[in-house]
């Protein structure tokens, strides 16, 4: 155990076991300039422009998700999000796909820990689709129970793999 005579001998910038490092300075970031405001329905709403690229990148999130579920329920929000892209009441999910991806465009879903989010990416002059698509999953989405069968299948093979799969185990 050095003592503190030992230490008062030690070289600026040493670390011991026994005496926390220094810290140190405060960065600077460098985030790009942003605007935040609320819409009328409630929604809160942060918008960050970028024009190095000419696309559109749009992202919901909404509050509660995994750690909303009970134990036993576990997965839900998972279903609920896979399934938002997977119909509306205007688009089947081939319409949906179909119609971002002939843009060059994306859509995509995560259920997280504390929220679940919708994200939609497009060119720039397709910015109308890119923010319909967006709102209709978001608002209209209608959760058929075809493509409900099949995620499920897919999420009990993928346990059953795992089961078996050292890593996961």
């Amino acid at each position: 155990e050095p003592t503190d005579e030992l230490l008062a001998d030690l070289p600026e910038g040493i670390i011991t076991r026994t005496e926390p490092p220094a810290a140190l300075p405060v960065a600077e970031s460098n985030f790009p300039p942003s605007e935040s405001f609320t819409l009328d329905n409630g929604l809160e709403v942060l918008f960050v422009e970028q024009n190095e690229v000419p696309k559109l990148n749009l992202q919901l999130y909404v509050g509660g998700s995994n750690a909303a579920v009970p134990a036993d329920k576990q997965g839900v929000a998972d279903f609920m999000a896979e399934l938002l892209t997977k119909g509306t009441e205007t688009r089947t999910a081939a319409e949906i796909a179909q119609e971002i991806e002939a843009t060059g465009g994306s859509i995509s879903y995560d259920a997280g820990l504390e929220w679940t989010s919708l994200s939609v990416d497009a060119p720039t002059t397709d910015a109308e689709l890119a923010y319909e698509i967006l709102a209709d999953t978001a608002l209209n989405p209608v959760f058929p129970e075809n493509e409900f069968e099949v995620i499920r299948d897919q999420t009990l093979t993928f346990l059953e793999q795992s089961e078996v799969d050292p890593d996961t185990l």
